[in-house]
């Protein structure tokens, strides 16, 4: 099967080809499209380690920022992605059909183990077909994409003292954990960001 060269790349790199790896891929490749310099980025993954493998060797990532870290959570995104030079948060969820391999291929996965040719084809040939439809689909049939702006109150308010509170749940916060959400004040929970962002500004 003919893939981009930079995932044929990373598949080398991660020991085999999976529609996981070409999701983070193409993610990666979207975001990349946005923001030009993904290790200026940073990026937490829900899950979906060869997902992670993928963004976070996409990204160069290992310094801050550029970091990739996997989500220690339960969170409503599946990745999200901030950019603190812009101060914009993108979140993805990406779509049902492609979460979890379909019924078929998962019965054919168990059978592997009984090394029958048949079986071992058939389902070589069915991730295949998955890794070419995330690969050929629109963005938006493979994920759903959300942006806002959002900047650390520090930063966009400098004088600001500590003591303030959210806008949202009503608690009050040092002001290194405080962000500016379409002009509300939000908590790092209520805005939906990662522990310790705010003092990496």
């Amino acid at each position: 099967m003919l893939v981009p060269i930079e995932l044929h790349l990373l598949s080398q790199r991660h020991g085999h080809l999976s529609p996981e790896l070409a999701i983070g891929w193409r993610i990666g490749s979207y975001l990349r499209e946005i923001f030009q310099d993904l290790s200026q980025l940073r990026i937490v993954v829900d899950g979906w380690p060869d997902a992670h493998f993928a963004l976070a060797s996409m990204s160069g990532a290992g310094a801050i920022p550029g970091e990739v870290t996997a989500s220690g959570g339960d969170p409503e995104w599946d990745l999200l992605a901030y950019d603190p030079r812009g101060g914009r948060l993108t979140r993805v969820v990406i779509q049902e059909d492609y979460r979890d391999l379909p019924p078929d291929a998962v019965l054919l996965e168990r059978r592997l183990n009984q090394k029958s040719p048949f079986d071992i084809a058939a389902y070589h040939n069915r991730l295949s077909g998955l890794i070419k439809g995330i690969l050929s689909a629109p963005i938006d049939d493979v994920f759903e994409v959300q942006t806002q702006r959002c900047q650390p109150l520090a930063k966009q308010t400098p004088d600001a003292q500590d003591g303030l509170c959210c806008d949202v749940c009503q608690g009050c916060a040092d002001i290194q954990d405080l962000w500016v959400v379409d002009n509300r004040i939000r908590c790092t929970g209520c805005a939906g960001l990662e522990p310790g962002w705010g003092r990496w500004n």
